[in-house]
């Protein structure tokens, strides 16, 4: 056989190879200076903070600085406002094309949050998440609320935490139960700090949580931080919460009672087992009784023992010289 009449076979199989390759998962190359850059995005498609982006718009695709491990981005990927189904992801290298799985609404901004689970290849994850943004209306939302989040009794700063931002009803005292689901989600990054951007400008309640289930739900098992204030309001241009949100696991033992101490003729001493707050400050919830005839104490006020956190004073009209009893209702 001549010998040019063999290289179509040769390179044949060649092709095959080449195609099999570029199919595969891809693999970080092996030697040279260990990498530690997290991936970044170099472009997207709506471009960042576009607006009138049509609602026919069929995907988001976006190019990061090098191949990321795919299975780390769908479990990074947070979208405000939510689909009812899950969206698909088409690869192209280093590019993803996220798919829609229904078409955009209206006047709407879209928040793509990508979170520090994200990694590369070589296992190397963000230290803050990443934020892409569009309109489908004439404008986009920039209301911002920053925060920082720390370990409840030693004050040291909490990476890759995830913080949930929730609406608040017009005059709500407070947000209970919590929703199915957060209005807004990030997580925090380098010194505990987080910040959201492209909020709808309004109040919300801000907790964060360690969600080890992925829930997006407080479990009694997870230390979880309520918000400094109640209501926090997004603003364009916020400057970030001065106080910082305290993770610590979830207390569902009610305190104990240890001691009552009578104080004076006309007050008590009530010490738990440790810190305590008000359910109610009614007095008739801390009136003590005379053992013998049941007749109870009248009370003027409680209020909490100066320099002791786990202690209350109950102040009380003059006690006869008798044996008594306080017989505390839960709620009090």
């Amino acid at each position: 056989m001549e010998p040019w009449k063999a290289f179509p076979v040769g390179g044949a199989v060649g092709l095959l190879v080449l195609l099999l390759v570029s199919c595969a998962n891809p693999q970080a190359p092996s030697g040279g200076p260990r990498d530690s850059t997290p991936p970044s995005i170099v472009h997207t498609r709506p471009v960042r903070d576009t607006v009138n982006v049509s609602t026919d718009t069929e995907a988001l695709r976006i190019e990061f600085s090098e191949y990321v491990e795919r299975s780390t981005l769908s479990q990074s990927l947070s979208i405000t406002p939510t689909f009812e189904q899950r969206p698909q992801f088409s690869w192209d290298g280093q590019a993803v094309d996220i798919q829609f799985p229904t078409p955009l609404r209206d006047s709407t901004t879209y928040i793509f949050t990508f979170d520090t689970n994200l990694s590369d290849v070589r296992g190397v994850s963000l230290e803050n998440p990443i934020t892409v943004a569009f309109s489908t209306g004439r404008r986009i939302n920039r209301g911002q609320i920053e925060g920082r989040v720390v370990n409840g009794r030693r004050g040291i700063t909490q990476q890759g935490v995830d913080v949930f931002a929730y609406a608040r009803p017009p005059d709500a005292e407070a947000v209970r139960p919590l929703p199915d689901a957060p209005s807004y989600r990030t997580q925090t990054g380098e010194g505990g700090r987080f910040s959201f951007d492209y909020m709808r400008e309004a109040p919300y309640y801000v907790v964060a949580l360690r969600d080890n289930n992925r829930n997006r739900q407080p479990d009694p098992q997870e230390p979880v931080a309520v918000p400094p204030r109640r209501s926090l309001q997004a603003d364009s241009g916020a400057a970030a919460v001065p106080v910082p949100w305290r993770l610590a696991r979830r207390d569902t033992t009610a305190p104990r009672l240890q001691e009552v101490r009578p104080v004076s003729q006309w007050r008590l001493r009530v010490r738990f087992d440790e810190p305590v707050a008000f359910g109610a400050r009614t007095p008739a919830a801390w009136a003590p009784r005379d053992s013998a005839t049941g007749r109870a104490v009248a009370v003027q006020g409680v209020y909490a023992a100066p320099n002791r956190p786990n202690a209350v004073v109950v102040r009380t009209a003059p006690m006869s010289d008798a044996r008594h009893v306080l017989p505390l209702r839960r709620g009090a």
